[in-house]
């Protein structure tokens, strides 16, 4: 310790001793500084927030806390204001207008200064004092230090009493020049009355010179407030003392952030749920995972709300995972934690896709759309949804893979948020020192961890990291692909591996408590056999089964009956179904499904949290020994879309599984060619594509797991293929409703007639007609069930024709309604009996026109030894045409009708009585059916005359428009002893109505002539109306005639006038 000596002038003598020397005195620096405050305002986040968390403590200046947890202030001298971010919450003070006024008054000791304020408007003042000096000298040594002033502010309203505006305010330290001093004031409302401020000098006055603290009251700025409210944002003000920081500080808040949709029977504090949920919410904070990514989904201001509707997010299965996020886990320290949270702050405008998957990795999930719903997955404990083996995968094959080297992992490096260093990223490591020491070198994988502030749950995602499962697998799959979805956990029986056929489908005839299998079993004893049951879900059972069963027994039996067909696997302690969790599926342009999925471990959730050992589960049980013979083949024929519009043959071949088979190899002769290899697969059957008729020959030979061949196995089959007729149409009937008649079946089932093959439509007036002698009415499409035909008398026949062209059988329906006569017949074209037209190979005898022989009279050497007619001399020509006598000139071109009677008998004289040697084994008497034999009627137009024809069709009966119309019959058969007679040929041309007008044509003196173009057939019905008649007046209409009529307007003397107007209508054909 030091003391000042302070010496004095003087004499005296002393002990060997001088004189001191005079002292200076000392004026200490100036210690006072214009006082500013910095006032700021932050927004906080979205509201509405929870909270700041301590308030004052949950506030930072470049880190450092305002209050400390002890209560002290870091920075004193500071006002904090701040708001939730409700939608109603009240204005934050913000300055935007200002008035100052001038004071300039000293202040003196207990002499109150007073100003009003009559804006009733007006906020908050700012005060400013001012001191020209603050000192105070010692007269004992003349050292200059800082001096002292205090004064008090307060405020009225009205004639109200005066109250202190804020703690009384102290000016304390040195300064030699004017300074001054502002302090900002918050006025209570004015309630329509005068405020009132005052200052008061608490320091007595000063009386030497040597005190120098004198102060001024220099002015009161009169403050207007920016009123804002800042709806649903969380916001903070805060001023502090400027000299406290040598430039703006960092903020920084420590918040409870936005109160989130939670459900309505959830405790966010205590993370408990009370009782059922009916699917209502509340607004809470909370940091679980799964409901702030629901927020973030469905909030229409900051979220995806917008453009997502809440009903498309599956929010029940989110509420599991909700409560599988707030179970407690060791946190790896000593203590328990949720074991999952989300603390973060999103602060820039993020890719929405990207966010929604980082923000479900949070709790280990990925998300998809389902059935038009969003849905989140989990990776976490569960049973298995859905199971697949070699029988209801394409090509029963499953593709595994294994993770490269360089992408397994020994080490881990999670990166999170640190509470004690100011949530500042840290680095968690986590370690597997058994795969160190196994590698010998360090795998490591770095991953930042979303939203996370524990260390507890950096550390157990570096451990799943770790503890991931290393392979994946993918196959196809047809319409079963559709029921499990990503995330779900599938059991996989794939015997190539398991070694044992563990899996198969169910046969027709099984129970809830039989199940009788496809082939035997691959291994015995006491262990699950799950199947998959109608309603699509997965039911498993504690069984034991024999060796080489063929059925399991299920007791107590299952809840339903399972399909035949479902698949089945089977499981015990030996060998155990394979589990993997579904990572994607996608569809393929055939139909199939491509599966991905990767390997699932039940054991590995408590391995990561809890630090359980993991158990291998043993999935193979692979036998060495050669398999036998497959069992007996089964082939199948069926059809299938090519995608080109046409169908094409399929042969299915299948084959019992004999044991010790885990792949067969197939070769093939097919018709007409030699043996070829196929293909080696691992399911009992297979398809060939675009089967061709004929022998096929098969050969399967079955390989065991090391390929060591059993016997093969031979077997034929003839196959049709596409040569297959079709079958007959079922419910061919004929609706007619005024006079439109429709002829109707059932849709044909073969896939040849619907793609590419047609419905064939005939018909005759003849009971006795066939297909042969029946003219064709239409054709349609194969997938057709209905067509319009011609209303006509007689019979339809009708048949279906494949994409080959092979028709089925032939049916037939009479047409039992009134049918309409021709009502504008106008022209019949009657052929027979005398058949006047040109024929070849066809003479007319008895009235009807036959087929001719090919032989000739001149040429018989032996006239007497004929037995058969002289006409048929040579047998038949196979074929034969009949072209009409003439031409059918309507004069005019015309929309008509065309309908034909033709009345046929086709027949074989192969057979006669007298050469029959035993006629009661003769099975009929009229002959052989004619085989392919036809006759068709054809048809050319013309429309103009001279004809120019058309190219010759087919007639069918229909409507035509034309001039001229020119017929040909033409008949074949293909054996020379088939014949054709023909009875009866007729076609009639049949006129629609037809009507003619016109409105207010005037009519002159001379008379007015209509001319019809074209003409009528018949004289028309005229109706006429008159316009302009004066009393007596009439109208006379002469000269009606196919070609038009005349008309003349005439008074009562019967003298032709003009003036008038008539409107007529001619009705006719």
């Amino acid at each position: 310790m030091s003391e000042v000596i302070v010496g004095r002038k003087g004499g005296g003598k002393g002990g060997g001793g001088g004189g001191g020397s005079a002292r200076t005195p000392v004026e200490a620096p100036d210690s006072l500084r214009s006082k500013q405050h910095v006032r700021m305002m932050h927004v906080i986040s979205e509201g509405e927030i929870e909270g700041i968390v301590g308030l004052f403590q949950g506030v930072f200046f470049d880190d450092v806390p305002l209050q400390n947890p002890d209560g002290t202030i870091n920075f004193p001298a500071f006002e904090f204001d701040w708001r939730p971010g409700t939608q109603w919450q009240s204005y934050m003070p913000i300055t935007n207008l200002e008035a100052e006024q001038s004071v300039g008054v000293e202040m003196r000791s207990l002499i109150a200064i007073e100003r009003a304020i009559t804006d009733t408007d007006v906020d908050a003042v700012r005060i400013t004092v001012s001191t020209p000096q603050l000192s105070e000298q010692n007269l004992s040594n003349g050292d200059t230090t800082g001096s002292t002033a205090s004064f008090r502010v307060e405020g009225k309203l009205g004639t109200g009493g005066w109250y202190q505006l804020c703690e009384d305010l102290t000016i304390t330290g040195k300064t030699m020049s004017r300074t001054q001093f502002s302090y900002y004031l918050r006025l209570p409302p004015s309630g329509g009355l005068p405020r009132y401020v005052r200052l008061t000098r608490l320091s007595p006055d000063s009386g030497s010179s040597a005190i120098q603290n004198r102060t001024f009251f220099d002015s009161v700025t009169l403050l207007w407030d920016e009123k804002l409210r800042y709806p649903n944002t969380a916001i903070a003000a805060i001023s502090v003392d400027a000299q406290q920081f040598s430039s703006i500080p960092r903020i920084s808040f420590l918040i409870r952030g936005i109160k989130v949709l939670v459900p309505s029977n959830y405790n966010a504090a205590t993370r408990t749920y009370n009782g059922s949920w009916d699917g209502t919410f509340q607004r809470a904070w909370t940091d679980n995972p799964a409901w702030v990514w629901y927020d973030m989904l469905t909030n229409t201001r900051y979220g995806l709300g917008g453009l997502l509707d809440s009903a498309l997010v599956d929010k029940y299965s989110l509420y599991s995972i909700a409560q599988y996020c707030d179970q407690h886990v060791p946190d790896g320290y000593g203590g328990f934690e949720p074991r999952f949270t989300c603390n973060l702050a999103l602060t820039t405008q993020q890719d929405a896709w990207k966010l929604v998957n980082d923000m479900v990795s949070v709790f280990r999930a990925i998300c998809f759309w389902a059935g038009g719903t969003l849905t989140a997955v989990q990776d976490a404990p569960r049973s298995s949804r859905y199971l697949f083996n070699n029988s209801n995968v394409v090509g029963g094959d499953f593709n595994y893979q294994s993770v490269a080297s360089d992408q397994r992992y020994n080490v881990a490096a999670v990166t999170w948020n640190d509470p004690l260093q100011q949530y500042k990223q840290s680095v968690e490591i986590v370690e597997r020192p058994e795969l160190i020491a196994k590698w010998g070198r360090i795998q490591q994988c770095d991953v930042v961890a979303v939203g996370c502030t524990s260390r507890g749950q950096a550390r157990r995602l570096g451990r799943w990291l770790l503890y991931a499962e290393s392979e994946a697998v993918t196959f196809a799959v047809g319409a079963d692909g559709a029921l499990p979805h990503p995330g779900d956990i599938i059991d996989v029986a794939d015997a190539n591996r398991a070694g044992a056929r563990n899996g198969g489908r169910l046969l027709a005839g099984s129970t809830a408590s039989n199940l009788l299998l496809d082939a035997p079993i691959g291994l015995a004893g006491t262990g699950l056999v799950g199947v998959v049951m109608a309603d699509g879900s997965y039911a498993s059972a504690a069984v034991t089964v024999g060796a080489d069963a063929t059925s399991i027994t299920v007791s107590p039996p299952l809840a339903s009956v399972p399909l035949a067909s479902a698949p089945w696997v089977f499981s015990t302690a030996a060998l155990e179904t394979q589990k993997f969790r579904v990572v994607g599926i996608s569809e393929g342009e055939d139909g199939t499904y491509a599966i991905s999925a990767v390997a699932f471990d039940p054991d590995k959730f408590s391995e990561v949290e809890f630090g359980t050992p993991d158990v291998e589960n043993p999935i193979n049980n692979i036998n060495l020994g050669k398999p036998g013979a497959v069992g007996q083949m089964a082939f199948l024929e069926s059809l299938y879309d090519t995608g080109t519009g046409l169908a094409a043959a399929r042969l299915s071949v299948s084959w019992t599984q004999p044991a010790r088979a885990m792949r067969y190899q197939i070769e093939v002769m097919k018709p007409g060619s030699n043996w070829e290899y196929v293909a080696e697969i691992s399911t009992p059957s297979i398809d060939f594509d675009s089967a061709s008729s004929g022998l096929w020959s098969v050969r399967v030979t079955p390989k065991s797991v090391l390929g060591l061949a059993g016997p093969s196995t031979i077997q034929t089959y003839s196959a049709q293929a596409l040569l297959a007729p079709p079958s007959e149409l079922i419910g061919l009937r004929l609706d007619v409703i005024n006079s439109v008649a429709t002829l109707a079946w059932e849709s044909v089932p073969e896939l040849d007639v619907k793609l590419g093959g047609s419905i064939n439509i005939r018909h005759s007036r003849n009971v006795s007609a066939t297909w042969d002698t029946a003219l064709p009415l239409t054709e349609v499409a194969g997938r057709s069930t209905s067509s319009v035909v011609a209303l006509l008398p007689g019979k339809y026949l009708a048949r279906a024709v494949d994409s080959s062209g092979i028709g089925g059988p032939i049916t037939e329906v009479w047409s039992d309604a009134q049918v309409p006569l021709p009502a504008n017949v106008a022209l019949i074209i009657a052929e027979s009996p005398a058949f006047p037209g040109a024929a070849v190979n066809a003479s007319v005898a008895d009235g009807m026109l036959k087929m001719t022989g090919a032989g000739y009279f001149d040429d018989v050497p032996d006239v007497d030894a004929m037995l058969g007619e002289v006409d048929k001399l040579g047998g038949s020509t196979l074929t034969a045409t009949y072209s009409f006598a003439a031409p059918a000139d309507l004069g005019y071109v015309y929309d008509c009708r065309l309908t034909a009677d033709v009345e046929a008998a086709l027949y074989d004289d192969g057979t006669y009585i007298d050469t029959v040697l035993d006629f009661d084994a003769l099975s009929s008497i009229d002959g052989d059916p004619p085989n392919g034999a036809s006759l068709s009627l054809w048809v050319r137009t013309s429309d103009v005359s001279p004809a120019v024809w058309s190219a010759w069709k087919p007639f069918i009966v229909g409507d035509y428009r034309a001039r001229q119309f020119d017929f040909e019959l033409r008949g074949s058969v293909q054996q020379s002893t088939n014949w054709i007679d023909i009875s009866k040929l007729e076609v009639v041309i049949d006129m629609p109505d037809r009507i003619e007008s016109g409105t207010d044509i005037a009519v002159p003196v001379v008379g007015l002539h209509i001319t019809y173009m074209p003409p009528f057939n018949a004289p028309p019905a005229v109706s006429l109306t008159a316009q302009g008649l004066s009393p007596g007046d009439y109208f006379d209409v002469s000269a009606k005639t196919v070609n038009g009529f005349t008309v003349f307007i005439r008074n009562s003397s019967g003298v032709a006038k003009s003036g008038c107007s008539i409107d007529y209508i001619s009705k006719g054909y």
